[in-house]
């Protein structure tokens, strides 16, 4: 819940409250895979090509996806269920063995989250008439995982470290999920070059660097397309391009 909540507040930070709509359900609806991909689909319904569909989730994991109250939804089920919906899906997934949600059928060895995962989507891409170049070339989706295949994903004080480390370099201070005043740091440390605009690459850099508990992946591998948007006013005066960054 914490996690959700540091989420929710990066977005609502980022975009402005008049632009975000959270919607807290607990957990009716969505214990089973059925009831997920139905609130995919709810949600999404009336996007529109050029808006952005954030999916995030925190959890439990297993080696085949994510653990719900009744079994698990795998990357081809979550492929599946934003194929009605228009514009860029964005995932950001918190939960162990995140490196590795991919359905049995296509469990192979030296296979990470991004390789499964696209696999997933080139089928029921293909499924649907389209190539699979066409897949790739296209930024339906875009994922950030707290963990490579076979990580832990770890989580400390009420909140969970990738998702905290996410939401320090969008300028929210994770430890106050709970309070209703001063989450806001005054500064997105994870946009390193000041640009105001903190991309998939500086996110991932910036939640590498700080979650030392376990390997971050990402797909695409390289991505300078915009995560979220830097707040007003909360550019950093600092130099972090100076700065060498040690993984």
């Amino acid at each position: 819940e914490n996690d959700g909540e540091n989420f929710r507040r990066v977005l609502e930070h980022a975009y402005g409250d008049r632009l975000v709509l959270a919607d807290q359900r607990k957990k009716e609806g969505v214990t089973t895979p059925a009831g997920v991909q139905s609130a995919i689909a709810e949600t999404f319904r009336n996007s529109g090509s050029e808006d952005i569909n954030y999916f995030f989730y925190s959890g439990h994991g297993t080696a085949y996806g994510l653990a719900l109250g009744s079994g698990s939804i795998s990357a081809q089920q979550l492929v599946d269920a934003f194929a009605s919906c228009s514009g860029h899906n964005v995932l950001v997934i918190d939960c162990c063995y995140s490196g590795q949600m991919i359905s049995k059928s296509i469990r192979s060895e030296g296979k990470d989250f991004a390789d499964c995962f696209i696999d997933d989507l080139k089928r029921a891409l293909e499924n649907q008439d389209r190539t699979a170049r066409s897949a790739l070339n296209t930024p339906q989706f875009q994922v950030i995982a707290a963990s490579s295949k076979e990580e832990l994903s770890w989580q400390g004080n009420g909140v969970g470290l990738f998702t905290s480390s996410i939401a320090m370099g969008c300028g929210i201070d994770a430890m106050k999920a709970e309070e209703k005043t001063d989450w806001k740091l005054g500064a997105a440390l994870a946009d390193l070059d000041q640009d105001g605009s903190i991309t998939f690459d500086e996110i991932y850099r910036y939640v590498s660097n700080v979650n030392e508990m376990s390997h971050v992946r990402m797909y695409p591998e390289s991505n300078d397309e915009e995560f979220v948007p830097v707040s007003g006013g909360e550019i950093p005066d600092l130099t972090f391009f100076k700065s060498e960054l040690l993984y």
